[in-house]
């Protein structure tokens, strides 16, 4: 706040050095220049002397980037709607600093247009309610006690009085909860080789937690080939037998919409369910958007990027009218259908919100089986009928159905489906059945109508876990980030904070077991330096659906330190 003084009111009249009126008046002093002023020039005076530089708080919002070797060099990560991109270090580290700083100036901008449009007094009165309810500091009382008699703030002094750093912490939630900005942006990270990626940012929490540390993973392209799409292929990779086929006759468009004529580039990338350090290459949160509406929390059995590009290596995307392409991965990360009560569906990330959403146009089948779509009562269908003739058809079928006189060379089209138990539809035993044997399975989805990630999963029940973090002497945590990552299903809690006692809460499937996870921004004084400190805490097993199991403190000890998943990439950076 820049300094001013203000001596009190001159009794015997005296002409006031702006408008020159004989009034009691009083010294004003500020940038070494002293005048005489009278109540209502003063009351000007003090406005103006308001910086115009928006002082923005020094937000400290740095990360890495890793795969699966560990961290990456020269990737790119920013927020697509700014324009704004930073890139990683030797470390793989990154800061967005300026990005989000840019981002809580336009919030303001946009609160000042919206109040002001409405009242011109709109800004001060918004601020004078900010003080009223303890988002401002008494220091600014006196200009705002003014701004009520008629002197107004403007643009730049609203923002500034705003953004002050004791200020934008305790007002951000008001400011995004009063305007159409989202206080959530969306991190995008791209790097030639790798499957891109994003991660949505809360601004507001974010300025709770100063020095948040976020880690970004990404996996791995593990397969690339040119196909015609005229004349249709596929590309596999062989270590994992994954595959993103195209149809003939399929039809590209580029970003602007105009229609593609020429080769594509294929690219695939798998993310293992099985495998934690796979697993943690997974985007967003493991939260989605069912079909019907409702949010969840989704267990994966497996998921795929699959990427469409052309020669310069700009993206592309299936046409409106083109056929849909087939994915096809395999996964033998068990399907507990008693736990679950549902059967798997396909599910598509949304960059743009960093969520999942259940797609209702795909056809998912598992072992060449087709499950209900999304959206479908799972218990109301039949798995489709297959010709006896096929060479998925049961062995002797057709012989076994002559021997009993059945419609000559037919069979009953439930036959072969022994789980279903001779129901005509699916039942939860049927499902329990079908999924009871553990063993690697083929998940295939056809339809599918946009590149990008794709997952099969399924909704689970949560129930929570909350602690405390605790150092080696029994001192609070006060900046970390705590997670979970099922230990007998495939899924993982979003990240949560911990609040100045370092108690956190997170969300886990009920009735399972977890390990639970914290990562600091800097490395504890006992354990050597370093940018990201990481920490296995142990495994606990949730309670019933809803409930919350308490798992006590949680000792940060060099013991429970893990380099993995990921683990560090020795000697050279990717």
């Amino acid at each position: 706040w820049p300094s001013c003084v203000i001596d009190c009111f001159v009794m015997s009249p005296s002409p006031c050095n702006r408008c020159q009126r004989f009034t009691k008046t009083c010294s004003f002093a500020s940038g070494g220049v002293s005048e005489h002023l009278c109540k209502d020039c003063s009351k000007n005076a003090e406005l103006e002397n308001l910086p115009k530089s928006l002082p923005f708080p020094d937000v400290v919002l740095f990360g890495r980037v890793v795969g699966v070797h560990g961290s990456i060099q020269d990737a790119c990560i920013g927020v697509c709607e700014l324009g704004k991109w930073t890139s990683t270090d030797a470390q793989g580290q990154f800061s967005l600093s300026e990005i989000v700083s840019r981002w809580l100036q336009l919030a303001l901008e946009e609160l000042f247009e919206l109040l002001h449009s409405k009242d011109p007094a709109g800004p001060d009165a918004w601020l004078r309610k900010a003080l009223a309810n303890a988002g401002l500091p008494h220091t600014y009382e006196p200009l705002l006690r003014l701004s009520g008699v008629g002197a107004l703030l403007d643009h730049d002094a609203f923002i500034s009085m705003a953004a002050a750093p004791n200020t934008i912490v305790g007002l951000a939630p008001q400011v995004f909860a009063s305007i159409a900005r989202s206080r959530i942006i969306m991190l995008s990270c791209t790097k030639e080789g790798m499957a891109p990626t994003s991660l949505d940012v809360d601004v507001a929490e974010l300025l709770c937690s100063p020095n948040m540390a976020l880690q970004v993973a990404m996996p791995t392209v593990a397969a690339s080939g040119v196909v015609d799409p005229a004349v249709g292929g596929q590309v596999t990779d062989e270590a994992s037998g994954a595959l993103v086929g195209l149809l003939p006759g399929t039809s590209l468009v580029r970003a602007d919409g105009s229609l593609y004529d020429g080769a594509v580039t294929v690219s695939l990338a798998v993310i293992d369910a099985s495998a934690p350090a796979s697993l943690e290459a997974m985007p967003g949160d493991f939260s989605g958007c069912a079909v019907d509406g409702s949010t969840a929390q989704i267990q994966s059995f497996g998921a795929l990027w699959a990427g469409l590009s052309d020669e310069a290596g700009a993206q592309l995307q299936l046409a409106e009218a083109s056929p849909g392409m087939e994915l096809t991965l395999l996964s033998d990360t068990p399907v507990n259908f008693e736990m679950l009560g549902a059967p798997p569906t396909i599910w598509e990330f949304d960059a743009s919100r960093g969520k999942w959403k259940e797609d209702a146009v795909g056809v998912l089948a598992v072992d060449g089986v087709v499950l209900p779509q999304a959206g479908t009562d799972p218990f109301s269908v039949s798995p489709p009928a297959r010709d006896a003739g096929s060479s998925d058809a049961p062995k002797n079928a057709r012989r076994k159905a002559k021997a009993k006189g059945k419609s000559g060379g037919e069979y009953h089209s439930n036959n072969h489906y022994s789980f279903l138990e001779g129901s005509p539809i699916w039942t939860p035993q049927a499902y329990a059945n079908f999924f009871g044997t553990p063993k690697k399975r083929v998940y295939n989805m056809k339809n599918i109508r946009r590149s990008g990630y794709w997952n099969c999963d399924a909704i689970y029940i949560t129930a929570f876990a909350c602690g405390r973090l605790v150092d080696e002497g029994g001192e609070a945590i006060t900046k970390a980030n705590v997670w979970c990552v099922g230990k007998n299903y495939a899924g993982a809690s979003p990240r949560s904070g911990v609040d100045n006692c370092g108690n956190f809460t997170i969300l886990a499937q009920c009735l399972s077991d977890i390990e639970v996870y914290a990562i600091l921004p800097v490395a504890l004084p006992a354990h050597g330096e370093g940018a990201l400190c990481r920490f296995k805490l142990g495994t606990f097993t949730t309670g019933p659906p809803g409930k919350t199991k308490d798992v006590g403190n949680l000792t940060l000890t060099h013991a429970k330190r893990s380099s993995t998943p990921p683990p560090e990439r020795p000697q050279r950076q990717e």
